[in-house]
């Protein structure tokens, strides 16, 4: 999963790396709503922000991270309505969340059934072995995404270093 943050930065969104805000750690770490810092001109330990209150973000039951929210230095502490109101929205973006990795995760697998049919489709407009061979190779490497794949046929009396290669069996070459 890969590490993402945002802050909201004099009213730009911007990414954020390093260090997780205090209050954060501890949404995560008990699963549930901490506020921190009091009441009006009340500063809290935080960054020279006001009260602070977190979240943890949850996708089904699992706690994947957290939102935190500071008031200004001079506004009241976080009233229960707020409180309340910043749930209702942390549990859309754990919903909204949990769709869009659903939704990666079938874009994925329609990616992988669209490669097996595409090299299926390849493989059977060959009628020549080695044509296949290679075709087969050459796909599945693409496919994957790596540098190398090897495709050879053969019994294993015929691999090398076995009593029926060793006694002079010959083996046709294919392909490499």
């Amino acid at each position: 999963r890969a590490r993402l943050g945002y802050g909201l930065l004099r009213e730009s969104v911007v990414p954020v790396s390093g260090a997780w805000q205090p209050e954060m750690l501890e949404a995560v770490r008990r699963g549930e709503v901490v506020v921190k810092g009091g009441g009006a001109g009340e500063v809290s330990e935080n960054d020279g922000t006001g009260a602070a209150l977190a979240l943890p973000l949850r996708v089904r039951d699992d706690v994947i991270g957290a939102l935190s929210l500071h008031k200004h230095p001079d506004e009241e502490a976080w009233t229960a309505a707020e409180v309340e109101l910043v749930q209702r929205l942390v549990d859309q973006v754990g919903m909204a969340l949990e769709s869009a990795r659903l939704f990666q995760e079938t874009q994925r697998r329609a990616a992988r059934e669209q490669a097996i049919r595409r090299i299926t489709e390849q493989m059977r407009r060959s009628v020549d072995v080695e044509a296949i061979l290679q075709s087969t190779v050459a796909e599945v490497a693409r496919a994957l995404g790596v540098p190398r794949a090897y495709v050879r046929l053969g019994t294993e009396a015929e691999l090398p270093g076995t009593a029926a290669q060793d006694a002079g069996s010959e083996s046709i070459p294919v392909g490499d």
